[in-house]
């Protein structure tokens, strides 16, 4: 039975809204006793995301994911939490989540693995030149989130391949579009979303409604593409349409 949420779960909601808008509105159509697992999750993605825009050097951002790291290992039991770490506003309900759900560690860390990378190759490239692959570096990053959403969702069941599949792409294709959209790559690069989209709703028979707040990202990608200059409330009108017919 879901508790009513704490100070700290209800910061993780803060966060989310105020730093992934897109995916905080996802999330409300999820079940209420899975959207603080959730929001802890986006909370903690958006802190690894903010990482390059806080830091001034790469040095001083790879001492900041170190602490995200070493934070993780306390939760898994390798070491013990400090002080920070215990009462952090993230970390707390980031661990009951991963305790309530046996959220897999590998996929949290390639989720820090991924912003250590951007970081070292000094940006991104759609071309698999000297930076960073576009496609790689959204899989470990977006689509591990959504991977670990997917778990959450599933309570204890065991979603098919198609489910991880689907959400992969929809991930992707929102990641494209945002990354465009934040001018880290070209308008041009946001024309392989569509190809993503395609695929997440190719698979759509085989995917549960109950995983449906994970794929509505892309009808955030579709939207945006058709009307890169409307405002928020035009994509939330869409969000809750699809949603309200069980699509993405």
């Amino acid at each position: 039975m879901a508790s009513e949420p704490t100070p700290e779960q209800s910061y993780c909601a803060g966060e989310a809204r105020r730093n992934d808008w897109e995916r905080f509105i996802c999330t409300l159509f999820a079940p209420r006793e899975a959207r603080e697992s959730l929001f802890s999750l986006i909370a903690f993605n958006s802190e690894l995301a903010r990482t390059r825009d806080v830091v001034s050097q790469p040095l001083l951002g790879q001492i900041r994911l170190q602490w995200w790291r070493d934070a993780l290992a306390a939760i898994y039991g390798d070491t013990p939490p400090s002080a920070a770490t215990a009462t952090h506003p993230i970390l707390v309900p980031l661990a009951r989540a991963i305790a309530d759900h046996r959220l897999e560690r590998a996929l949290l860390e390639a989720m820090i693995d991924a912003r250590s990378d951007e970081l070292d190759e000094g940006g991104l490239d759609t071309n698999m030149g000297g930076a960073l692959d576009v496609l790689d570096y959204l899989l470990s990053s977006s689509g591990n989130l959504a991977r670990l959403q997917i778990a959450i969702l599933a309570n204890g069941a065991v979603p098919n391949t198609d489910t991880f599949v689907a959400a992969e792409h929809a991930n992707v294709a929102w990641g494209l579009v945002e990354l465009v959209r934040m001018k880290r790559l070209a308008p041009q690069d946001a024309i392989e979303a569509r190809a993503h989209i395609a695929a997440a709703r190719k698979l759509a028979p085989n995917v549960e409604k109950r995983y449906l707040p994970v794929l509505l990202p892309a009808t955030l990608a579709e939207s945006l593409l058709a009307h890169p200059n409307a405002g928020r409330a035009r994509r939330q009108m869409k969000l809750a349409f699809n949603a309200f017919h069980g699509k993405f």
